[in-house]
């Protein structure tokens, strides 16, 4: 029964222990209010009249301007909770002093006696507005804005009982008891809160979106924030906005009704009215809260709730204006007592909650504690004045005009809430996305040149300097002279990189200036660097002398490719032939010769030398192999398409560097069948390599949409492949963007679900890979379709990148989660969005698995894994090949044979094959094996499986009799994962210790160029692992690249 009522509500048990406490402190607040309220305004309207009602709305102004000061020095000196405690022990002396004062109105001066109603209904406002504001701040503190949707209006149910049982005290006791009694009865309401309120403050810790925020400014700091706020912000402007044109109608609306209600009634009248009006308005706030608001805000959100109460502000003056009596009198009362408390005072929470927490409290306060009763005061104000000179039908007629501004001004709020809350996440994350733009201030190009001309200083960030510098059509002549002062002393590798630089700023038309410059004799030594010769050489720029004394310079491999370059752009014919000699001699010539080749070919640009570069894709040395796909890059667009597959093939195994400059070549050719082999290529990417393919797709043009679209829409791609997919035809068409996402992402989170369910599926065989890592499977599918999901929200909705989304969800922090979640809820739609929210809360999530696992169907695990096998998904696949061979053995052998055939994926096809080949191979493990080994190992527990394919393909399994894996002083190249057996480890102090299975040893290889330890290891099984392959996956793999960096600053 219990849970039956909890899942109506939406609730869990965890959140009840939560909502009664902090309900029941809502409730006794509320009866107390509804106590002195109902008192308040029977002694008023009964002893001054409503008509003097806007003399309080004036003196409530002036009376906040010390409350609120006050308060705000408590809030930030104590906490909310200080705040709040401090209010009630004053509201238990205060109480206790106006009962007194009441019961003894016959020895009070005449005039303090006539002034005590004016008194006593201030004393009511005064503590309706701050206790307000200080229990909603209280609750800020222990609630996120998820939980708020479901919770505040429970809360809030808290206030509503505590109006009906208020109002239901008053109207029982008052033609019994003097109304002052019922003063004292509110001073004894706030004292039994206190305890209470301790109790939440010891038994629940506070949230916060921020650790570092400065929770003592008071004063004048706080105005000083919200000032900022204010300038930073356009949303603050128009909630606070829309908040006090609320109130002021919620002002208007009560002179009204308080108008009519005097009519005709005495005291005693009027206090029984009161306590029965306010009973009712309880329980329509009561029902709102329990059955309705939560309902509305998750259904339509916090945006389209705000348009609500404007909307019945509209009707109900409308009311008025045709026939101004009791009924819409009581419509109004019950608007704003009954209504506004359960959706606008609830929903205000939440559009509050989308400020900058910097600014919230400060303008919360300052709103609510000075604004509010200052909006009042004015409506006082008007009032007096126009009273005589309006009926209350015209003011019933200003009321509708001030509502339908009220309207446009939510209206326009929409589009602000959702900034606001995107804003709100990209607090407290670096933001590379923004673009860079060149240093200009002079204090910043000084600095620059200041590190480009130490010598000191490392070269890539000298180059760094001068390419900040030196932008086209905005260099100096100073700038130009610390280049060639660079060139003068960089080593070769800084000459290559010295020599792009030289490039463009040849072209951009500096050549004559760079040559007077080079001329000068205190520069003589700059025509034997290779960067300029060789540019220098390209541009014409060299004379006959310089090009004569290139012939004795050709056979140093330093310069023998500049010289090459230059003799080969010599008007003379004798020169060229002495090129092309001297470049068939480096073709054949060691390594330094053969990259000085590849370097020649590229910079001569003869489309005719293409087939020449190729032949060098292949070398054994990486350097020549990275300078080869630079040469073809540097020939310009590719015209020759039959070498696409050899260029394809040389970006497959090579780093990442390389592979950036071989994507760029494929796509200068303008040709769209290489896009579906790049992106394939996708996952082994790093983020800054997926940009640049990005971008050189998007340049394919409408050529490239089918490409994309297929991509995009078929599982059997990799999360890498289909991100590109979906950010480049996003940035290509919105429209095909839209077209081809429509309703995939409901499908991706309905596959997370699926998953969701086959991983408690998956059937328990003991000592079987293939069961574990199907689980995993199952489990990352599911991280990858939310994922992709929030992509394809974040490209369609105008969110931030889907990388922040991301992060903001895995953090820690329940408010941060909560904001993501706030801001996907603006940009998704209902379905998408209920999917999402399911699918990463926690509790509903464990209910889910419970359930599934409860529920299971009887399936064969044999029936289970054949199932899988069949799956597009090479990772599914491919594990359920290795639980089908674990759990069948040879009897598994035809239905694997089954599924070799052609197909993208080498993993399942590598996984079936040795599968197939297992009694008979010396191989041990299989793909899905070494996947296990390395998942089980602490450096790469965090990081998908997809992850660690790289990883898997570079390891080799190595059986260990009596060696020693590595020794001091020897090159660190590999780290060493124990399979089976026992290392021991002496540490450079001589201590030992002893490694077994899953350890990771040798870590020193990620850091540093050679061992300081030494591992022997006397009989067992390794799985070694090239380092540098785990530092190449970490740059493409933002979750292994955190691990390594919380490992190393561990160490």
């Amino acid at each position: 029964m219990i849970n039956a009522i909890l899942r109506a509500f939406g609730l869990d048990r965890d959140d009840l222990g939560k909502l009664l406490p902090f309900a029941s402190l809502a409730f006794l607040l509320q009866t107390g209010l509804s106590i002195g309220m109902s008192a308040g305004d029977a002694l008023f309207v009964s002893g001054a009249g409503a008509a003097n009602l806007p003399y309080i709305y004036m003196a409530t102004a002036g009376a906040m301007l010390i409350y609120t000061p006050t308060m705000a020095y408590v809030s930030g000196r104590f906490g909310a909770d200080g705040a709040l405690t401090l209010a009630l022990l004053v509201l238990t002396a205060s109480g206790v002093l106006v009962w007194t004062g009441l019961s003894n109105t016959d020895i009070l001066p005449p005039l303090v006696a006539q002034g005590l109603p004016y008194l006593v209904r201030l004393y009511s406002a005064i503590w309706f507005i701050g206790l307000y504001t200080l229990y909603w701040n209280f609750v800020d503190d222990y609630f996120d804005i998820q939980d708020g949707k479901r919770l505040f209006a429970l809360l809030s149910a808290g206030t509503a009982l505590g109006g009906i049982t208020g109002g239901t005290i008053v109207n029982t006791i008052a033609e019994h008891l003097p109304v002052a009694t019922l003063y004292l009865l509110w001073a004894a309401l706030a004292l039994a809160t206190l305890p209470l309120l301790l109790t939440i403050k010891r038994r629940w810790p506070q949230l916060s979106e921020h650790a570092d925020l400065d929770a003592g400014e008071t004063g004048h700091k706080t105005l000083a924030a919200i000032g900022e706020g204010l300038r930073s912000s356009r949303y603050i402007p128009m909630v606070v906005g829309v908040f006090l044109l609320s109130l002021l109608m919620g002002n208007i609306n009560e002179f009204q009704y308080l108008s009519v209600f005097a009519q005709g009634r005495d005291e005693t009248d009027l206090a029984r009215l009161f306590g029965e009006l306010y009973g009712t308005a309880s329980a329509l706030t009561l029902v709102i809260n329990l059955f309705v608001f939560n309902r509305l805000v998750l259904r339509l959100g916090v945006r389209s709730v705000a348009l609500i109460v404007p909307s019945a502000y509209m009707l109900v003056f409308s009311f008025y204006f045709a026939d101004f009596g009791l009924g819409p009198a009581l419509l109004g009362f019950m608007l704003l007592q009954g209504v506004v408390p359960a959706i606008d005072f609830n929903n205000f929470n939440f559009l509050f909650n989308a400020i900058d927490e910097k600014y919230r409290k400060q303008v919360r306060t300052v709103v609510e504690g000075l604004c509010e009763p200052f909006v009042t005061a004015f409506a006082g104000v008007a009032l007096l004045l126009l009273r005589n000179d309006l009926s209350p039908e015209q003011l019933s007629a200003v009321a509708m005009l001030l509502a339908l501004a009220l309207i446009l001004l939510v209206l326009a709020l929409r589009g602000s809430y959702r900034q606001s809350m995107v804003a709100n996440l990209r607090h407290g994350w670096l933001d590379f996305g923004r673009e860079h733009s060149p240093a200009r201030d002079e204090q910043e190009l000084q600095s620059l040149r200041r590190l480009a001309a130490d010598p000191v200083v490392p070269e890539d960030v000298q180059i760094s300097a001068l390419d900040m510098l030196i932008q086209p059509g905005q260099w100096l002549t100073t700038d130009l002279k610390l280049l060639l002062q660079f060139i003068d002393g960089a080593s070769p590798r800084g000459q290559v990189e010295a020599q792009r630089l030289l490039r463009r700023v040849l072209a951009d038309g500096a050549g004559r200036q760079l040559l007077h410059l080079a001329d000068d004799p205190s520069r003589a030594a700059l025509w034997s660097r290779p960067a300029m010769v060789a540019e220098f050489g390209a541009h014409y720029l060299l004379d006959r002398g310089r090009i004569e004394g290139l012939h004795q310079r050709l056979a140093e491999p330093d310069m023998a490719a500049a010289a090459v370059i230059a003799l080969w752009n010599s008007s003379d014919p004798d020169h060229c032939r002495t090129a092309l000699t001297r470049l068939s001699e480096l073709r054949k010539g060691d390594e330094q010769e053969r990259l000085a080749a590849v370097q020649a070919l590229g910079r001569l640009g003869e489309e005719r030398f293409a087939h020449l570069i190729i032949d060098f894709l292949t070398d054994a040395a990486p350097e020549v192999r990275h300078g080869a796909l630079v040469a073809l890059h540097e020939m310009g667009p590719l015209k020759t398409l039959h070498l696409t597959e050899h260029i394809l093939s040389a970006i497959r195994r090579a780093s990442p560097e390389t592979r950036a400059v071989g994507i760029a070549v494929l796509t200068s050719a303008n040709d769209p069948t290489v896009l579906l082999p790049l992106l394939e290529l996708a996952d082994l990417l790093t983020p800054f390599e997926r940009r640049a393919l990005e971008k050189a797709a998007a340049g394919l043009g409408k050529a490239a949409i089918p490409t994309l679209v297929r991509v995009l829409r078929d599982r059997q791609y990799g999360f890498g492949s289909r991100a590109v997919a979906a950010r480049t035809l996003a940035r290509l068409s919105a429209t095909q963007f839209a077209a081809a996402t429509r309703g995939l992402a409901a499908a991706e989170l309905r596959h997370a679900y699926t998953a969701e369910q086959n991983q408690q599926l998956v059937p328990t065989l003991d000592g079987s890979t293939g069961c574990m890592m199907l689980r995993r499977v199952y489990h990352d599918q599911q991280q990858d379709c939310l994922e992709l999901t929030l992509l394809l929200v974040s490209l369609g909705g105008g969110l931030p990148n889907f990388e922040l989304l991301v992060a903001s969800l895995g953090s820690d922090n329940p408010k941060v989660r909560a904001n993501a979640l706030e801001a996907l809820e603006q940009a998704a739609d209902h379905t998408v969005f209920s999917l999402i929210r399911g699918l990463v809360n926690v509790s509903a999530s464990q209910e889910r698995r419970q359930r599934h696992a409860s529920s299971a169907p009887a399936t064969a695990p044999g029936d289970f894994f054949r199932r899988a096998l069949e799956s597009e998904m090479p990772l599914e696949a491919a594990a359920a090949a290795q639980a089908l061979r674990d759990l069948e053995g040879e009897r598994a052998l035809p239905a694997l044979r089954g599924r070799m055939r052609q197909g993208r994926s080498d993993l399942t096809q590598q996984t079936v094959l040795d599968l197939l080949h297992l009694e008979s191979s010396s191989l041990r493990l299989t793909p899905v094996a070494k996947l296990a080994a390395l998942s089980n190992c602490d450096l790469f527990q965090s990081s998908p499986l997809r992850d660690l394919l790289t990883i898997v393909a570079a390891s080799e399994q190595c059986e260990i009799d009596e060696t020693s894996l590595f020794e001091p002083g020897e090159r660190a190249d590999n780290l060493f994962l124990i399979l089976r057996g026992a290392a021991i480890l002496t540490h450079p102090d001589g201590s030992k210790t002893e490694h077994l299975s899953p350890s990771l040893i040798g870590m020193e290889a990620l850091h540093r160029p050679r061992y300081e330890s030494e591992a022997f290891m006397a009989d067992g099984e390794v799985l070694v692992i090239p380092a540098q392959v785990i530092l190449a996956a970490a740059q493409a793999y933002p979750r292994l690249a955190t691990r390594l960096f919380q490992q190393r600053v561990a160490a």
